[in-house]
């Protein structure tokens, strides 16, 4: 932190400088495992898992130079628990497979040699920290830092049947409580949860043997095979008519 009035050289007039220097922290801690499971009976597995926590503080200089312990906490853009999976199944029917291996050339073409494929990919909910966008007139607030963030008051702050219209509750009581005259909110920093984001890929493919050289595939994939709607992070203005959406 520095402060000081040095004056110009060229007009004379002084001027202020303040620096406060970028004195965050962030650390970034994982359990990355990993299942392989290779090719038997037609079928294969890769799968990962991550269990990860990434937090910070810095986000936010007027905490640090006020209270530092006040603006640490985990970052937004990581989740708790990531899965990413890829299969394939070779369908055993056909030439060269467990069964129908006899059959005949026409059949085969139709019926044999078919290979499934398939993705899944999910992410847990992403943090987040709700915040006061209009305070009452009678509330008094620090002029700098961050003022938005309420106290952590009594109650369950998500709603009751979570959805794409009302994630977390609303309004100042329960949950989420109006800071006492010139004091930052304590509510912790992104300790609140998002939705999940999960998505399945299908695939059919088959390649077809034309000469000894030469062959063709015939594919068709399917995304969110199962349409499922991956909903974007809430509102988090507690005073606005659309907080959770």
């Amino acid at each position: 932190l520095v402060h000081g009035p040095p004056s110009s050289a060229n007009s004379g007039w002084p001027q202020g400088l303040c620096f406060y220097g970028p004195t965050g922290t962030s650390p970034y801690d994982s359990l990355p495992l990993t299942v392989d499971k290779r090719s038997s009976a037609g079928y294969s597995l890769h799968m990962s898992y991550t269990l990860e926590k990434a937090q910070a503080d810095g986000g936010d200089s007027y905490t640090i130079l006020y209270n530092r312990p006040l603006g640490y906490g985990e970052k937004d853009s990581i989740p708790r628990h990531e899965i990413v999976a890829a299969q394939t199944y070779e369908v055993p029917f056909g030439q060269g497979r467990k069964y129908g291996s006899g059959m005949n050339r026409a059949f085969d073409l139709l019926l044999g040699g078919w290979n499934l494929d398939a993705s899944t990919i999910f992410y847990s909910g992403r943090p987040f920290t709700p915040n006061i966008g209009s305070f009452p007139s009678t509330a008094l607030r620090p002029d700098v830092g961050p003022g938005g963030r309420p106290d952590k008051g009594s109650g369950d702050p998500y709603a009751t049947n979570q959805n794409g219209d009302h994630w977390i509750v609303g309004g100042l009581g329960g949950p989420f409580v109006i800071p006492a005259n010139n004091q930052f909110g304590n509510y912790p920093i992104n300790s609140l949860r998002g939705p999940i984001f999960i998505n399945q890929n299908l695939g059919l493919g088959k390649k077809f043997r034309v000469t000894e050289r030469t062959n063709f595939s015939l594919r068709a994939d399917g995304f969110n095979v199962f349409n499922h709607t991956n909903l974007g992070d809430p509102n988090t203005d507690i005073t606005r008519p659309q907080v959770g959406q």
